[in-house]
């Protein structure tokens, strides 16, 4: 790794989303509208298909929308790669599809 500085990788997932610290986090964290919230209400059972699924995203969703830190809890977790629940008003899929389309797994494959 000569020229190449160390950076642990949840330290270069907090800078891709915006945020230097697990303290940066923590502040919009701490302003989510879903904060205080049921769990569940976010997280879909893996069961869960069809109409009932999208009933329950439907909800979390209108809670995010609101939300005043709707950007930074999406943009956390697309550059994480959240698998669960419903962040940012965005489901699983969607995440993953912004992933894609913003090439961050292609990136990151690069800098390994």
């Amino acid at each position: 790794m000569m020229g190449k500085e160390f950076v642990p990788v949840a330290e270069c997932e907090l800078a891709a989303a915006g945020a230097n610290t697990v303290d940066d986090v923590d502040e919009w964290w701490s302003r989510a509208r879903c904060r205080g919230l049921p769990t569940e209400m976010f997280f879909v059972p893996d069961g869960d298909r069809g109409r009932s699924r999208l009933v329950r995203e439907t909800r979390a969703k209108r809670v995010c929308q609101s939300c005043p830190v709707l950007r930074q809890c999406g943009t956390y977790a697309v550059s994480v790669g959240e698998r669960h629940g419903v962040w940012g008003a965005l489901t699983p899929m969607e995440r993953a599809e912004a992933r894609v389309l913003l090439g961050i797994d292609e990136v990151l494959a690069a800098g390994a």
